[in-house]
């Protein structure tokens, strides 16, 4: 740059330029943060400082990190670690040239997370990781409690405001992404793949956003939220797990909101629901799952859910069973499954109203059982079925707002 500088012999002799000596000097010496920021093009703006395999300001992030940097580019290359990359401090951003190649990779028998963000004693906020890759490499691990990324809050301590994106993170030994005690997050744009047991985990964790990711082919769910509420789980792809897990599952977990998500091929179900109450599930495709498309399981109650498109699962399009109790099912179309459309057992008090189940297996809607009371089964499509369009051995089930059956058979 030095040598194009100095042959030009045009270079700062503009009117308004610099001096003829400044390009004979032997460096090119403009004062420190005396060109503004304005004038430089967006990518050149990179952080404070850069690291690189070479030629960087350091070649680790643990280094830049320790030295108390802030906003950390990363240049592309192979970054192989052997203790996790541990941010304790807040405003940290971590930007990669891009998830290609810009990789971190967990060295053989290193044993350890990629990324740790909190100790679980430290209140943290304002965190960034975005463009890397995260090759977890779990199968040179021997442990197996282990993360790509790891939000590490504290019941008091919580990591917060933070966000993940446009990140490809796989073959992690446990996790690809785990936040605990994480509130006010944002995972998004990322790609979650074949991590060797859940994609993406929330612990103890309300009022994040999961949105726009592909969490696919991770060896047991692929999303999975253990006492979590309130989060936003909208618009992701989340296709085939390996060994026998749900695509979304949601585990003691209340009042989240699960919108327009592409949920298929899992083993067994699409979505389960176990002790999990006042969900609202809407307008998802859960669609070429092995068993079940959604399960609302063990007194998971006053749930929502309306125009889900459930179709071509293995055996039931939407169950509802063991006292999972007011549960509202509305405009939904369960069609083509293996056996029966809407299924309910031993729950009482639900409403299934609107819905359209045709081509399935068995019943379009079956009300299974005497331990099922006073469910309402109102103006509903019923075609096509192959044992027939409604079966109820119910306790007292309102078929209508009379005695008369207004569903459409």
């Amino acid at each position: 740059m030095i040598s194009e500088h100095n042959a030009d012999p045009e270079a700062h002799l503009c009117e308004g330029g610099s001096l003829r000596s400044h390009k004979m000097a032997e460096i090119i010496d403009h004062l420190v943060n005396s060109i503004l920021g304005e004038k430089l093009h967006k990518s050149a703006k990179v952080g404070d400082c850069i690291v690189a395999p070479e030629g960087g300001d350091y070649t680790s992030i643990q280094a830049a990190l320790n030295d108390g940097k802030k906003s950390i580019f990363v240049k592309a290359g192979i970054y192989e670690i052997t203790s996790p990359i541990t941010i304790l401090s807040s405003g940290v951003t971590i930007k990669g040239e891009s998830w290609t190649n810009t990789i971190i990779k967990v060295k053989n028998g290193a044993n350890c997370h990629a990324i740790v963000v909190g100790d679980g004693a430290t209140e943290i906020k304002d965190i960034v990781i975005e463009d890397i890759q995260i090759d977890g490499n779990g199968e040179g691990q021997t442990l197996t409690n282990l993360a790509g990324i790891y939000f590490y809050g504290g019941s008091s301590k919580l990591i917060t405001g933070s966000q993940i994106g446009n990140c490809f993170i796989s073959k992690c030994k446990k996790y690809g992404i785990y936040f605990r005690y994480s509130n006010n997050n944002v995972i998004r744009n990322n790609q979650i793949i074949s991590n060797h047991d859940q994609g993406i985990r929330l612990d103890y964790s309300q009022f994040n956003v999961i949105e726009g990711n592909q969490a696919n082919w991770n060896y047991f769910h692929n999303l999975y939220l253990y006492y979590s509420d309130k989060n936003t789980i909208s618009s992701n792809q989340v296709n085939k797990t390996i060994y026998g897990g749900e695509g979304l599952y949601l585990d003691h977990s209340n009042n989240n909101t699960i919108t327009a998500n592409q949920i298929s091929y899992s083993s067994p179900t699409g979505i389960g629901l176990f002790y999990s109450n006042a969900n609202l599930i809407i307008s998802n495709q859960v669609n070429s799952n092995d068993d079940i498309g959604i399960d609302i399981s063990s007194s998971s109650s006053n749930n929502i859910l309306v125009a889900n498109q459930v179709s071509f699962n293995g055996s039931t399009g939407i169950n509802v069973e063991n006292n999972s109790n007011s549960n509202l099912l509305a405009s939904n179309e369960v069609n083509s499954n293996g056996d029966v459309g809407i299924l309910v057992s031993n729950s009482d008090n639900n409403i299934l109203i609107a819905n359209k189940c045709s081509g399935n297996g068995l019943y379009g809607i079956s009300i299974a059982n005497s331990g099922c009371d006073l469910n309402f089964v109102v103006k509903n499509y019923l075609t096509g079925n192959g044992s027939g369009s409604l079966y109820d051995a119910g306790t007292g089930t309102i078929k209508g707002a009379s005695t008369t059956n207004d569903n459409v058979v």
